[in-house]
């Protein structure tokens, strides 16, 4: 009776690990999938931030040829 009370504790083990892998796994597959879909939003900010730097330069920034090209219209101007 001992015997047959240990085997099926022990199968109750075996049964509690196979799920505790189960979980484990699909817990990684989980963290993995978080991080790529992390890194996809990461890129895309980064994209648009891009964008943006770039939008406030063509704005605002007085480029050397565009200075030169307005001191010369003013200096021919009357």
């Amino acid at each position: 009776m001992l015997k047959l009370g240990i085997h099926h504790a022990h199968l109750e083990n075996v049964e509690k690990i196979k799920n505790l892998e189960e979980f484990i796994e699909n817990n990684n597959k989980e963290c993995d999938d978080l991080i790529d879909e992390l890194n996809q939003l990461v890129e895309s900010v980064n994209q648009s931030f891009s964008q943006l730097k770039i939008g406030i330069r063509d704005k605002y920034s007085v480029q050397k040829e565009r200075l030169l090209h307005l001191i010369s219209n003013k200096q021919m101007s009357p």
